[in-house]
């Protein structure tokens, strides 16, 4: 954790131009290439390698945006690489489709259906993901903050902002004092886990992802240029007061795919926007008080409209969505490579029903009135549809012992979108309906970890057809993300 006190001194140089403080984060990068235990070295991170168990999970999220923090003060391309190629590693080897990067016993591991993700993770990463937008510019970051925010970070929370947990998995059916592998109150539902510093992190996360939304042009971090482009990196409604122009978005995204941008001025301005055209969208519109823009919107690209603007104008961005069927790379663990389904920003989870038990916990001061620590536990009912279901040793496996075929088209799923009616992250916005299968020898009948589907050569035996419902990931406690693949070659 040591490396962190190179972002303080970055933001203190910034603000001080005292070079004494550059030329500390430049000593302690020397230091660490002689002392790199944890492979937070520039050469460490340049090169092609990530360890696994060499660093901590929450640790190396945070340590990713580091170097490119000293890079704006020295200009050595070395550091900027350095977090570029940190970035890129984790992406391919270590970050879940949640956004959430891997931690077992807190260090890094290879990815896997129920391996966790501490609660610092998200907000540490998407703290690294901000910085790199900021610097370089490039629209992946935007993508991958989102994918934060909407998805793995409120995966984790109990909807009514009274509890996280600090360690919560893509696969999980339990959430309870005796489910984690790593200790037995991690993955409970808290206002203050075990683990002192995610509860903090909790309420970093949405200011953190409010101030990565919109980038402007600047001279320098204490002289703003209020005048200076705008560059609208992540999406969400908020309203942007700068200088002499004033921005409220107004949305439904990430569960719908229009966004209006109305501008408010005293008298008319000239300004460039950006907007930013995620990865996934090869389709997106830009309109001008309702009148088209003849642009090339391409994907991972910032679109612009430079012009003058005057008060009342309204900008719509339009960013349609289509299902994307994936798999998970667990080549480096259960090679089960399990089904992912995504929608525009969102991850898509098949819902575990919850029963929340609500108990005193073990916090170090006690809890104010109304706060708890929760076991939350699958609340699945009696089926009928097997001898074993009857006699009541699978009922807790109903709902999510289930499988996908592995060649399913995106034109298979049937997406629903559906009214407000309250908090969206209680009451989902989107829905999606598939065909799958009932998988009745998954998992073990009298669970009370979540654990990996039994799958032979990568692929679960298969009974019955079934049609399954999924929900966007950030609306689910419990949930199972990574589908297993179906056997059909008896079918």
């Amino acid at each position: 954790g040591g490396v962190s006190i190179t972002e303080g001194m970055m933001r203190c140089y910034h603000h001080t131009g005292d070079r004494r403080l550059l030329q500390f984060c430049e000593d302690y990068y020397a230091f660490l290439s002689k002392n790199d235990l944890f492979d937070l070295s520039l050469d460490a991170m340049n090169s092609d390698q990530l360890h696994y168990n060499s660093n901590h999970g929450a640790g190396y999220a945070n340590h990713i945006g580091q170097p490119a923090e000293v890079y704006t003060g020295n200009g050595d391309t070395r550091y900027l690489n350095a977090s570029v190629n940190a970035f890129r590693k984790c992406q391919s080897k270590v970050v879940h489709v949640t956004g959430g990067i891997t931690c077992e016993s807190e260090y890094l591991v290879p990815l896997g259906l129920n391996v966790e993700t501490e609660y610092c993770g998200f907000a540490m990463f998407l703290k690294s993901l901000a910085e790199l937008s900021r610097i370089t510019g490039d629209t992946v970051y935007g993508d991958a903050i989102e994918r934060i925010a909407f998805n793995g970070a409120q995966g984790a929370r109990k909807k009514d902002e009274r509890a996280i947990a600090y360690l919560t998995s893509p696969n999980q059916v339990f959430a309870t004092s005796s489910s984690s592998y790593a200790d037995g109150l991690h993955q409970v539902y808290a206002p203050c886990v075990p683990v002192s510093c995610c509860p903090v992190m909790s309420v970093r996360i949405l200011p953190e992802f409010i101030c990565s939304m919109v980038l402007t042009d600047v001279e320098s971090d204490i002289e703003v240029d209020t005048d200076g482009d705008f560059y609208f990196a992540a999406y969400a409604p908020v309203k942007i007061n700068h200088g002499s122009m004033q921005v409220d978005i107004n949305t439904l995204y990430p569960f719908r795919d229009r966004i209006n941008f109305k501008i408010s001025l005293a008298e008319p301005l000239e300004k460039t926007l950006h907007f930013r055209i995620p990865a996934w969208c090869d389709q997106a519109e830009l309109s001008v008080n309702g009148t088209m823009q003849p642009l090339d919107c391409k994907p991972a690209a910032y679109a612009q409209i430079k012009r003058q603007w005057v008060d009342g104008d309204v900008v719509t961005l339009r960013l349609p969505m289509k299902v994307r069927i994936g798999r998970l790379n667990d080549a480096d663990r259960s090679q089960i490579y399990p089904i992912t389904i995504e929608y525009g920003p969102l991850t898509f989870a098949l819902p575990v029903p919850e029963r929340w038990e609500a108990w005193e916990g073990k916090p170090f001061t006690p809890l104010p009135e109304g706060w708890h620590w929760y076991n939350v536990h699958p609340d699945n009912k009696e089926s009928s549809l097997d001898v074993y279901d009857n006699m009541g040793m699978r009922k807790h496996l109903i709902t999510y012992n289930v499988a996908v075929d592995e060649n399913i088209q995106p034109a298979d799923v049937a997406v629903e979108l559906c009214e407000p009616d309250g908090y969206p992250w209680e009451k989902p916005l989107i829905k999606m309906r598939l065909p799958a299968y009932k998988a009745p020898y998954s998992y073990p009948p009298y669970p009370s970890k979540t654990f990996e589907p039994y799958c032979e050569g990568g692929k679960a035996f298969v009974t019955d057809k079934l049609t399954i419902e999924l929900i966007p990931y950030g609306c689910t406690n419990l949930r199972i993300t990574y589908i297993p693949r179906a056997d059909l070659s008896n079918k």
